[in-house]
């Protein structure tokens, strides 16, 4: 009997003290949230790559000065200039031939008015009518972007919505639960405007780029909001 109160003595020593254990931890509510927010775009991208070719290192070098000292003249904002010249060598009968040397450049730039394109354009197919075959470029992007200034201040608003709206949910499900209700941790997942964009023609004089229609981008802010209710 005595071996019996005993235990019934520990397991209710234990028993109570899981309970304080579990009431110490608090109920624990995870929420998934999520801001959007549509976003004007501020900058048109361009990226461009020109290759030239010719029978000297020189020569092809002295190209891409040329078209590289003709793009620092249009005075537009950009990023790149970097070029690479090597022997032009190709496979032919499992063997290897070369004639001549080819050369690449290549840029990424930012405008604040698509229309600028078109004088970037001019200038390069200046340089093709000029040289013919010996020069040829591409464009591999064409788009409405949103700058990185403007996403880091839209991304600062969204986050701090995204917190309020976390302490308003608290405050509910504290006077819900009958408890203190309080944020533990956000745990963001990444972020970013959505494209590209439909085109419609731009005229001009010397060239007809496409331009992507201006429309307003999404940008999402997720998050993973854990609390726990004492």
């Amino acid at each position: 009997m005595t071996k019996f109160k005993g235990f019934l003595l520990t397991f209710s020593i234990v028993a109570v003290a899981l309970a304080q254990e579990r009431e110490l931890q608090g109920i624990r509510i995870s929420l998934f949230l999520e801001e959007r927010e549509e976003v004007s775009p501020d900058v048109f991208r361009l990226d461009i790559s020109l290759r030239a070719n010719g029978q000297k290192e020189s020569e092809v070098i002295n190209i891409l000065g040329s078209v590289d000292k003709a793009i620092r003249d249009l005075k537009v904002e950009y990023s790149g200039g970097r070029y690479w010249v090597e022997k032009n060598c190709w496979w032919e009968k499992e063997k290897r031939r070369c004639s001549g040397y080819t050369g690449t450049i290549s840029y990424s730039f930012r405008l604040d008015n698509p229309s600028k394109q078109n004088e970037i354009l001019e200038a390069l197919d200046h340089f093709k009518s000029k040289l013919g075959e010996a020069v040829s470029y591409s464009v591999s992007n064409s788009s409405w972007v949103v700058s990185e200034k403007k996403i880091k201040g839209v991304e600062e608003d969204l986050r701090l919505k995204l917190i309020d709206r976390a302490k308003d949910f608290a405050e509910k499900a504290s006077k819900r639960l009958g408890k203190n209700c309080s944020i533990q941790s956000i745990r963001y997942e990444p972020s970013g405007a959505v494209a590209p964009l439909p085109f419609r023609a731009l005229k001009t004089a010397k060239v007809e780029a496409p331009e992507p229609a201006y429309e307003d981008l999404p940008f999402t802010i997720k998050a993973f909001v854990d609390f726990v209710c004492k």
